[in-house]
């Protein structure tokens, strides 16, 4: 799994999504694939995440989508209009 270098700051789960539709090489991760992440990378002190929320791409309800707090790394939801962190994943990889 590749995952995008940069990290793309803060933007609401639809803004997220809009991105990846214009740049269809990138999405956002799963709460599976964000805890690996979390796990694999951010506590080994690789990566250059922030101790802050970022983004899946997996929805609670159509006005709720999950978290990952990369500072406990707990599961949260928030409505899709606040702004959290986001890291992409490479489609094709």
């Amino acid at each position: 799994m590749c995952v995008a270098e940069t990290d793309l700051g803060k933007m609401t789960w639809y803004d997220a999504m809009e991105y990846c539709k214009i740049n269809k090489d990138w999405r956002l991760p799963t709460r599976k694939e964000l805890n690996q992440i979390y796990k694999s990378l951010h506590k080994k002190g690789e990566g250059g995440f922030e101790n802050t929320y970022y983004w899946t791409i997996d929805e609670l309800s159509t006005a709720y989508a999950w978290s990952l707090n990369f500072d406990t790394g707990v599961l949260h939801y928030y409505t899709k209009m606040h702004k959290n962190n986001i890291r992409l994943i490479n489609n094709g990889i």
